[in-house]
């Protein structure tokens, strides 16, 4: 878990398995959901930061009030799901601190390639993440969470869905 801090001299970098922000190849839909989902994180390890309500406005200002309600609500249920089937504790970055909110860490990671495989309609990279994810834990329900909340998103990027095909 990263400690919320908000300064650029943060002294975080980049550890083993952890990747940069601008490297993970996220379309702009997944990289407001990751957003949405550290402010649920932190909310879950600080309950008295709130956060989950700046995970509602944030929805609420880049998906519209309606659409950033249904896609907060299904992004909460997969979150959830996740947590009743992980073991460990789920590995952040902290989305208030400029250095922290630009490393993706491995949890995170393999949480957003299930979503991003899925919108991409690749099941089975999705179920490999999430069996990694949640340590080789039942992932029944969280899949069709995530099925769910792909379901209420925007399409894929198709300039990244056709970056992802030609590799």
């Amino acid at each position: 878990m990263a400690k919320a801090t908000s300064t650029r001299n943060c002294p975080r970098q980049l550890q083993t398995r952890e990747i940069a922000r601008s490297c993970a190849g996220f379309d702009p839909v997944e990289s407001t959901l990751l957003t949405l989902v550290r402010f649920f994180a932190e909310s879950f390890a600080m309950p008295q930061t709130q956060s989950w309500l700046r995970s509602i406005d944030y929805a609420a200002h880049y998906f519209g009030s309606d659409k950033g309600a249904v896609i907060t609500q299904r992004l909460l249920f997969a979150l959830q799901a996740m947590r009743e089937t992980r073991r460990s504790e789920f590995n952040f970055s902290t989305p208030s601190c400029e250095v922290c909110s630009e490393i993706v860490t491995e949890n995170e990671r393999r949480f957003m390639a299930a979503i991003s495989n899925v919108r991409r309609g690749k099941a089975s990279p999705m179920v490999t993440e999430l069996m990694f994810l949640c340590e080789g834990n039942d992932t029944r329900k969280l899949i069709e969470c995530i099925n769910n909340l792909c379901a209420a998103l925007p399409p894929a990027s198709s300039v990244y869905s056709t970056e992802q095909t030609e590799h």
